[in-house]
């Protein structure tokens, strides 16, 4: 997020939601080194990393990841997304999106409910913000799509969303079902994971834009891509660190990559071995815009539950 650099200096260690991020653009297409990398953005002349930033390019360690038991229930919960103020947590069940909130990130969050001007009639899962909340782009099949991203908006919060996928050509024209939206905090970047017609696997893909009021260019694969499923891609607001889900040792885990500036390529993927449990599945991973928590759904609780959603602090 914008303007948080003052607020993190002191540390990391932040109670559950403390955070207030994702970078510029190239003009309108994505660009490319020759492996598919999105260094596409700012340059060497970026502001230093944040803290927790810092922590996960020197490789971060984290506190030990909590379940929301407010939020679960029989039914699954995954695709966690924390508002920029850290006050409003939106997750999938049922194919609906719900939203708990709280008062202040020292709270615990409340009991959750479908957030109606979100979801419709169809399936709607994973969701993601631009920085005012005036905007959102969610994985739905509404009005008879297939899976795409729509993109909301709105004139001011609390007013009614508008629904359409203008812009959205480019994305939703690469394979059959568009995946996984994570919008920059300007909206000028997105990731998404699609499936379908000529994709071998499920890849994580970026497009970008040069303005909010054009369409995004041509998507292109995220090096950090495996043979196998690669999904849930999030960002920080700074372009230094994607976090995402994958398959590639036959567990589903959590995984990561940074870089110096959106400048330079991404690194070498690292499995999160502190986090992931590689005996059940570990998800949908969102990371806040300053890097200080990470949210992700998991099964390791057992029983009949399915998936819940976890949250841990960078240290």
């Amino acid at each position: 997020m914008r303007g948080v650099w003052l607020v993190v200096l002191a540390a990391c260690k932040f109670t559950p939601g403390d955070f207030p991020g994702n970078g510029t653009d190239d003009g309108g297409v994505a660009t490319d080194t020759g492996n598919g990398d999105d260094t596409n953005m700012i340059g060497s002349d970026a502001a230093p990393p944040t803290p927790c930033v810092q922590s996960w390019l020197s490789g971060p360690t984290f506190s030990t990841a909590t379940r929301l038991t407010v939020l679960a229930t029989a039914s699954s919960e995954g695709d966690p997304f924390v508002s920029r103020d850290g006050l409003r947590l939106y997750f999938n069940r049922t194919a609906d999106i719900w939203l708990s909130k709280r008062a202040s990130t020292s709270d615990t969050w409340g009991a959750p409910a479908v957030e109606g001007d979100l979801s419709s009639t169809a399936s709607d899962t994973k969701l993601s913000f631009v920085d005012d909340e005036l905007t959102v782009f969610v994985n739905s099949s509404r009005s008879g799509s297939t899976s795409d991203v729509w993109r909301g908006t709105r004139a001011s919060i609390g007013a009614a969303w508008t629904w359409d996928r203008t812009y959205l050509t480019a994305v939703n024209a690469t394979g059959d079902s568009q995946w996984d939206p994570h919008i920059s905090g300007d909206g000028l970047t997105i990731y998404f994971a699609p499936t379908g017609t000529g994709l071998a696997a499920q890849l994580l893909w970026f497009a970008t834009r040069a303005s909010s009021s054009v369409a995004f260019g041509a998507p292109q694969t995220v090096s950090v891509n495996s043979a196998v499923k690669d999904n849930d891609p999030t960002v920080t607001l700074d372009g230094r660190v994607i976090v995402w889900a994958s398959n590639r040792t036959g567990d589903r885990g959590l995984w990561y990559a940074t870089r110096a500036d959106q400048s330079q390529p991404w690194g070498t993927p690292q499995e999160l071995t502190s986090l992931n449990t590689m005996t059940t599945s570990d998800d949908g991973p969102h990371v806040t815009e300053d890097g200080c928590q990470i949210y992700f759904s998991s099964d390791r609780a057992g029983g009949s539950g399915g998936d819940d959603i976890y949250f841990a602090n960078v240290n």
